[in-house]
């Protein structure tokens, strides 16, 4: 009996030595460090694509004045120079962008250049006059929008994880379209007389948006992007954009 109880006690001190190397107890469970949280290097060239929906609010203010600037005085007409509210329109846009990053702990800061062709170009107004010689009614429209643009921007973001918020501003450039029609009661669906100018416009841009590495390499963006079209033939356009993107980084 004695040998049993002898044998016990051996394992038990054997037992204790045991645990007490693998320094843990019983009660609590072993001790561990937690796994690392993934990060992502934000430094780098990307490439990408967005598309959106783009809304334009275009002012009015001189158009039945441009409108009337527009044909020569010989053409023997007047053109009622009447208030003009401004328009709005919208719909698709889509392009592309590139940029590049530089990481310093959390902070980022970069550079990046879009492209956008947006399809909510249009802005119509009928204005109303009188020949000289008589007195034939006549009427006219405007129609301008800026189709295609392009910014370049200066971007500062915080990396949080995968995520990046940042916001942005810089300069926005584009071509302007702008188109008078002039239409004779008689012919009411043919322009009597038509002019088309095309300028280049310049102005600001600014937004915010977030990024989301799904992978080191593989990036998806949401953005809200502004821009304010100014000199734009006395006129301005002003363009309000939510798109999504997604990215490649190498």
């Amino acid at each position: 009996m004695r040998k049993v109880v002898l044998s016990l006690l051996l394992l038990s001190a054997a037992g204790t030595a045991r645990a007490a190397d693998l320094d843990y107890d019983y009660l609590r469970g072993a001790d561990y460090d937690p796994p690392p949280v993934a990060t992502v290097d934000w430094s780098g060239v990307y490439v990408g694509g967005h598309g959106g929906y783009s809304e334009h609010s275009f002012s009015q203010k001189y158009a039945a004045s441009a409108f009337a600037t527009s044909f020569p005085t010989t053409t023997n007409y007047y053109i009622f120079d009447a208030p003009v509210s401004d328009r709005r329109a919208s719909g698709p846009s889509y392009g592309v962008f590139a940029g590049y990053n530089l990481q310093f702990d959390e902070a980022v800061i970069g550079i990046e250049a879009d492209f956008t062709h947006s399809e909510s170009r249009t802005f119509a107004r009928d204005f109303v006059g009188v020949t000289r010689i008589g007195f034939q009614s006549i009427y006219g429209t405007t129609r301008s929008g800026i189709s295609d643009y392009g910014t370049v921007r200066a971007r500062a973001g915080y990396a949080i994880g995968n995520a990046l918020p940042f916001i942005t501003a810089g300069v926005a450039i584009g071509q302007s379209i702008l188109t008078h029609s002039l239409y004779l009661d008689q012919e009411p669906a043919l322009p009597y007389q038509q002019r088309v100018t095309k300028r280049t416009v310049a102005g600001f841009a600014g937004g915010f948006g977030l990024d989301y590495a799904i992978t080191p390499n593989i990036i998806l963006r949401g953005e809200y992007q502004y821009i304010n079209f100014e000199n734009n033939s006395a006129r301005f356009d002003q363009v309000s954009t939510i798109r999504g993107g997604a990215a490649v980084k190498f």
